[in-house]
């Protein structure tokens, strides 16, 4: 069994995405916390770790570890939600776009109406047309457009991303919320079922 646990998260905020790492050393029963490959959090495992914030830029978060049966649960809070509730949150403000090779990350403030291209704020050109608008811009040499259209579904706007005339998948949320790893056998001297 490996040693070291170790589970990533993506945080987005506005128009950037975070990437947070935990490892978890089952022999010392260290925890490192990463934030886009920067340590900023190093602690104990402890019954309760609420007390140990880290920081993603504005935002405070907090790691949390729990034995179930013979599993160890690793989640994370953001501000105070869920890692789940949180990204919910963020999607309802803003569409977000990621394009994998040579990767190209568009995001939209629905809310203010501003547009970034890999963490750039662009200015748009914009065309009415009779079902709606079209968006054009450009990141990193290449020709993006948005068209904005009415959901024959919801019946509210929508907007799809093209890159190179190619039509890129708007980001849907299916990244695990809660990891688990199995606890290790007793060692001598200390006897990881008897810890809770």
């Amino acid at each position: 069994m490996e040693n070291i646990a170790q589970f990533k998260w993506e945080i987005p905020l506005e128009h950037r995405i975070h990437k947070v790492e935990l490892k978890h050393d089952l022999k010392s029963n260290q925890v490192k916390i990463n934030v886009d490959g920067k340590e900023t959090l190093q602690c104990k495992m402890r019954e309760s770790n609420e007390s140990d914030v880290f920081k993603v830029e504005t935002l405070s978060c907090n790691f949390k570890i729990e034995k179930i049966d013979n599993m160890f649960h690793y989640s994370i809070t953001v501000d105070g939600k869920s890692f789940r509730g949180y990204k919910k949150e963020y999607m309802k403000r803003f569409d977000m776009w990621r394009k994998e090779g040579k990767e190209v990350l568009v995001v939209y403030d629905r809310y203010n109406h501003v547009l970034y291209g890999n963490g750039k704020l662009v200015a748009p050109r914009h065309d009415f047309v009779s079902d709606g608008c079209m968006t054009y811009f450009e990141v990193d040499e290449n020709n993006c457009h948005i068209e904005t259209v009415s959901s024959p579904i919801t019946k509210t706007l929508m907007n799809v991303l093209y890159i190179n005339n190619w039509e890129v998948p708007v980001c849907v949320d299916k990244e695990e919320e809660v990891f688990t790893h199995a606890v290790p056998p007793p060692t001598k001297g200390f006897n990881w079922r008897a810890w809770f």
